[in-house]
């Protein structure tokens, strides 16, 4: 017996040694965790991520289902996910956070974060922001995080969101609340894009925006010693901007506004892109165009995994009108843009030239009617209702007209509509101004549509272009391109209104190419033999008046050379019958020099009773008159 009791007092002091052993062990991996937790984390505060990550790793290692593992999976799962973009692993840890600690409020609503931002699984977000709010429903990070999802209804994210300012935000779970202000943000926005949102909550969204402006506080999260850019505050300025302009149709106080957003931050692309719409409904194009101009050249900042196509045409948008809702007449607003003029000569009536044309317009290229018909406004491949007056050859290129979508850089709120067209056209010189003339060359589109659905109009925003044009003849300039609408009357007769017939009338889009020559050279090719010749009878009078024969024959042979040089000019030009100034400079240097030889002959006669003709006085007299008359000529 006694050795029976013997055998197991052994027996019991070993085993309870050896689970004193175990749990000494497990006490010391336990406190070399905590340190390794602590060790991470410090590192993660010194910015040193790689020496964090080996810290929580070498923790997981000790003992990867402690008391402190759930603790662990989540910080290391924080830096994968914050710094390291390594998502489904950070997935992972988070998943193990919970799988050891069901109730661990922070690990579902990160996990919710990373589901929502970048995995784009908004059900499954939702599901875990609500989970941690079951779990502690005083967690106000939890609702404002509930409160983002566009999941929810309006009510219960406004709900949320004012729940979360109630509670306050404590977005490390470390006791510190943060600066509330982005909250009133949030539900100013989602104020706004509540489809059922009246002016009174357009207002209201206004003050929670102005909140937003009044409580700002500038924050570093993230702990590197900079304040963060988060553009809560310039996003509430540009915010009421939009209100102020689309809504309250106030653009004045918009115009402060969005000032006041591009000051605090000028590389935003939007808040420019805002403020030439501002300028564009107050009329004031030319600075509309300036901050047009500017928006395009910033390229816009990319946040998450998202990807932004900065070139990308809006999508095509069909039956987006009834019939009841089209506002007659259609406004369409033109422009073209000139690539090529060849061939543009005084000799020549014809000449050719390529060109893009663009059409502007609030009205949908389909529709559906009041009878849910399928309606194609411009009907572009069947009639072609809307075409450039050309005259076919066989050098023509022309494209249909075709729906391009909106600008990038949507400004106008108009759809765009293109074409491009290649062809021979033609040209009656008016050469009355001669050499100084100007001449406008003419490019039209018409409609065939009745004036009292379609009008056109230039666009003022989108201007017409020339200044990269090929093939011009050198001398030739384009100074402008003017706009006029012009009318053709049909002559059939149409029923517009009930009791009202008239002619059909269709609208044109006329644009005046204007075409002037540097006139300087081919002033002095078409006129120095002219001045030449005036200018031998005009030294006559430095020769003796007894040298009666030699100052008779130079002017004479002056008179020569001006009818050689009016031949040349009159070679140069095609027949016309009109008087021009070249036609108007040679007979007036004719006339001068008739004029001088008649002078020259009446200081032969002995009986000149004149004094003050003398050699000296009509030189005078008659340079005077050569600068005088050619100047009237040519600047009149």
């Amino acid at each position: 017996m006694r050795k029976f009791s013997l055998i197991f007092l052994i027996i019991f002091f070993t085993i309870n040694c050896t689970l004193n052993a175990q749990s000494g062990d497990k006490n010391k991996d336990l406190s070399n965790q905590k340190e390794l937790l602590d060790s991470g984390l410090n590192k993660v505060k010194d910015n040193n991520f790689e020496a964090a990550l080996k810290d929580f790793d070498m923790a997981i290692e000790l003992n990867p289902s402690s008391n402190l593992a759930h603790e662990i999976f989540f910080e290391r799962a924080q830096i994968k996910r914050k710094e390291f973009k390594k998502f489904n692993s950070a997935l992972e840890d988070y998943n193990l956070a919970i799988e050891l600690n069901p109730s661990y409020v922070k690990a579902y609503m990160y996990r919710s974060i990373l589901n929502e931002r970048n995995f784009k699984n908004d059900s499954k977000a939702l599901e875990d922001v609500k989970k941690s709010i079951e779990i502690d429903s005083s967690c106000g990070a939890c609702w404002m995080q509930l409160g983002y999802s566009d999941q929810i209804s309006f009510e219960e994210q406004f709900f949320a969101l004012e729940k979360a300012l109630e509670l306050g935000v404590d977005i490390d779970f470390n006791g510190v609340l943060e600066p509330s202000y982005y909250l009133y943000n949030q539900i100013a926005t989602v104020r706004i894009f509540n489809t059922d949102s009246t002016d009174e909550d357009y207002i209201e969204s206004i003050n929670y925006f102005q909140k937003c402006i009044d409580n700002y506080e500038k924050m570093d999260v993230d702990g590197d010693g900079e304040y963060d850019k988060a553009g809560y505050l310039e996003n509430s300025y540009y915010m009421q901007a939009n209100i102020y302009l689309e809504i309250l149709n106030q653009p004045i106080i918009a115009l402060e506004k969005i000032n006041i957003a591009i000051e605090i931050n000028p590389l935003n692309k939007d808040f420019h892109v805002l403020k030439s719409k501002i300028y564009y409904k107050m009329d004031e194009i030319d600075n509309a165009i300036k901050s047009y101009n500017i928006s395009k050249k910033i390229k816009p900042k990319l946040y998450y995994n998202d990807y932004f196509a900065n070139d990308s045409s809006y999508p095509y948008i069909d039956f987006d009108r009834k019939l009841d809702s089209i506002s007659l007449p259609i406004k369409i607003k033109a422009k073209i843009d000139l690539e090529e003029i060849m061939g543009l000569d005084t000799r020549n009536n014809q000449f050719f030239m390529s060109l893009d044309y663009f059409l502007y317009t609030q009205q949908a290229p389909l529709f559906l009617n009041y009878k849910k018909d399928t309606i194609s406004f411009f009907d572009f491949e069947e009639n072609k209702l809307i075409k450039p007056v050309i005259i076919n050859s066989d050098r023509t290129e022309k494209k249909s007209l075709t729906y391009y979508g909106y600008d990038n850089i949507n400004i106008t709120d108009d759809y765009i509509y293109y074409s491009s067209v290649k062809s021979d056209f033609f040209h009656n010189w008016d050469l009355s101004d001669y050499p100084f003339d100007k001449q406008k060359l003419q490019f039209e589109i018409k409609a065939e549509i009745d004036t009292s659905i379609v009008r056109f109009n230039e666009s003022k925003f989108y201007k017409s272009s020339y200044n990269k044009v090929n093939g011009l003849i050198k001398g030739f300039n384009i100074d402008k391109i003017d706009f006029e609408e012009k009318f053709e009357v049909q002559n059939e007769v149409n029923t517009f209104y009930p009791g009202i017939n008239r002619e059909t009338v269709y609208p044109i889009a006329s644009f005046n190419i204007e075409v002037s020559r540097s006139g300087g050279w081919l002033f002095v090719k078409l006129f120095l033999g002219s001045y030449l010749a005036f200018l031998i009878s005009w030294i006559v009078f430095l020769i003796p008046t007894k040298e009666f024969g030699s100052r008779i024959s130079l002017t004479v042979g002056g008179i020569f050379g001006a009818i050689g040089n009016r031949y040349f000019v009159d070679s140069s030009l095609p027949v016309v019958q009109v008087l021009t100034k070249a036609d108007i400079i040679n007979n007036l240097i004719l006339l001068l020099l008739i004029f001088n030889i008649l002078i020259v002959i009446y200081q032969k006669n002995k009986k000149n009773s004149l004094r003050f003709i003398n050699n000296k006085t009509a030189m005078l007299y008659s340079g005077i008159l050569f600068v005088v008359l050619n100047l009237i000529i040519i600047l009149i």
